[in-house]
């Protein structure tokens, strides 16, 4: 059950979410345009996802205002949790 006002009701969240949970890396936030095609609103949904402490926001050192997106310890159980949910719906 999702929460109302849940940022996982965002559009997108659940991918963004998803694709850093299965990622090596810490991508920079412009990384997930193909889930959020608008740069304010994919900006907004990760800054939320932040405020909820699933994920941390890093300034690029060279670049301060590109930052990188990387999963919390929360952020992991609850990707972990969609990955799951999300498998188990396009199985047979």
């Amino acid at each position: 059950m999702i929460i109302p006002d849940s940022v996982l009701d965002e559009r997108g969240a659940v991918g963004i979410l998803i694709r850093l949970f299965e990622s090596d890396s810490s991508p920079y936030i412009t990384d997930f345009d193909t889930i959020i095609p608008n740069p304010q609103s994919r900006t907004r949904v990760i800054e939320r996802m932040a405020d909820d402490m699933l994920v941390t926001l890093t300034s690029d050192p060279l670049r301060p205002v590109r930052r990188t997106v990387s999963l919390t310890e929360k952020g992991k159980r609850v990707a972990e949790h969609l990955r799951l949910a999300k498998a188990e719906l396009e199985s047979d």
